[in-house]
């Protein structure tokens, strides 16, 4: 019924707009990263500011924006979960202690929240982080499923996050370690601020190489379009794990949207122009010298982003289950003279 379907159509969209954030978020860490490391080892710059700017809205808005076309993973896990924000009788209690607690904030009359107005508005926006109320309400316990949630947030930040961070940095250090620039080397660089420009000094690095100006500027670049690339494709392998929930990210359900391979192949398209392109290697801190080779670390580290998923679903699934309503075993309904048509029952 049309009832039915539009139960089912808000659910989907809830389903993926949680999976939407719970992609995007997940590049936020290996974009601060580097930013720290450069300021705090120092590490000449790993991920520059057009670079992250580029990655927000290039590759990453188009991946995003796919799952608004994410078809229904299990039409049976989504109609059978249990309702975001149930009615029971801990939720009365809730409403009726948030209600308790604002008491004094509560036109008599009309039973709304009283407004304020001018600048006693402004001051009561500043006072209320301060007041214990907002803090009980901050904190107070929710019954149902949030769209933003610890989990999403875990998942995002801290596990993805450090996955995808992690094996973008390797892939760096292994193309500068291929020019023979160790990390103690390239510490010593650029805690030196004269290195890394056209005209820098030459450098004699640990192993005895010297790398002019020109080398350093190169090899540099090339590390930072190895860090670059490897968020766009390890953000691909993310973009399949954030859309299992009920199945593990290797099903059928998984290459149904057309959007998705179509956000690829154009996030790929401004990516790689981007990092191959000789004109916007100076602009973008990128170089086209950068061998395909280096993607090899990177799509490994994909395939663990898909692993990690995988079994995180599994260890969810036993020590922390979803819940589901019990199936209704017919409408158990005693029988009438209607139903039976006057026929002994």
């Amino acid at each position: 019924s049309s009832t039915i379907n539009g139960v089912e159509e808000g659910r989907l969209i809830f389903a993926n707009i949680k999976k939407s954030i719970r992609y995007t978020v997940s590049h936020s860490i290996p974009e601060v990263i580097p930013q720290l490391l450069t300021i705090l080892v120092p590490f000449p710059t790993i991920l520059g500011a057009l670079q992250i700017i580029l990655i927000d809205l290039g590759f990453e808005l188009f991946n995003s924006l796919s799952f608004a076309w994410e078809p229904v993973e299990s039409r049976d896990g989504l109609m059978t979960e249990i309702p975001r924000n149930p009615v029971t009788s801990r939720s009365i209690q809730i409403l009726r202690e948030r209600k308790a607690r604002h008491s004094n904030d509560i036109d008599p009359e009309t039973g709304e929240i009283k407004e304020s107005h001018g600048i006693q508005k402004y001051l009561s926006t500043i006072k209320k982080p301060f007041t214990k109320n907002f803090w009980l309400d901050l904190t107070d316990e929710t019954i149902g499923e949030k769209l933003i949630d610890g989990d999403l947030l875990m998942y995002s930040y801290v596990e993805m996050g450090s996955i995808i961070t992690i094996g973008c940095l390797v892939t760096w250090g292994l193309v500068l370690n291929s020019h023979g620039m160790s990390l103690s080397d390239v510490r010593n660089m650029a805690k030196a601020n004269k290195y890394f420009t056209d005209s820098s000094p030459d450098y004699k690095l640990n192993n005895g190489t010297i790398i002019n100006g020109k080398q350093q500027v190169q090899y540099s670049s090339e590390a930072s379009s190895a860090y670059y690339i490897g968020i766009f494709i390890l953000q691909s392998f993310n973009l399949f794990a954030c859309k299992a929930k009920y199945y593990l990210p290797f099903g059928k359900f998984a290459f149904k949207n057309k959007a998705t391979f179509y956000s690829i192949f154009g996030g790929a398209t401004v990516c790689f122009i981007v990092a191959y392109t000789p004109p916007f290697n100076s602009i973008f801190n990128t170089s086209y010298t950068l061998s395909p080779v280096w993607w090899l670390p990177l799509f490994g580290f994909g395939i663990i982003v898909l692993l990690y998923a995988s079994i995180r679903i599994l260890v969810l699934r036993k020590y922390r289950p979803m819940k589901m309503n019990p199936e209704i075993a017919g409408l158990q309904m005693y029988p009438t003279i209607w139903s039976t048509r006057g026929s002994k029952v």
